[in-house]
């Protein structure tokens, strides 16, 4: 079992969530148990989509991503893909990767693995 502090990162995988998984994943003093994806920069499926990418990339592909909220609870969704690029990621291309999604959606992943890293 991996030391360190349990983690797990909420994530709407643009360029500056992509480098928190990056710092996340090399610190010795985190554990990244999971990440959970949102709608956000982008949509949930593309954010998803990137949150898998960048993950295999560093070499965390292990990592389970659990997807979440495709949009917020109280308004409608508002992309900033304006800003980001069109994927999220500025326009960056990463690798495919053939990493599968956790069972249970982001919301119960984080209610569980609470209860799991008290």
């Amino acid at each position: 079992m991996a030391t360190g502090i349990p983690l797990i990162l909420d994530v709407d995988t643009g360029v500056d969530d992509a480098l928190a998984l990056g710092l996340a994943h090399v610190r010795p003093d985190i554990n990244l148990v999971a990440v959970t994806t949102l709608a956000g920069n982008i949509d949930v499926i593309n954010v998803t989509e990137n949150t898998r990418r960048v993950l295999a990339f560093i070499g965390a592909g292990a990592v389970p991503i659990h997807q979440g909220a495709s949009r917020p609870l109280a308004r409608a969704h508002r992309d900033a893909a304006h800003y980001h690029g069109l994927n999220g990621l500025g326009n960056a291309q990463f690798p495919e990767t053939d990493t599968q999604l956790g069972a249970d959606r982001g919301p119960a992943a984080i209610i569980r693995l609470a209860r799991q890293y008290p």
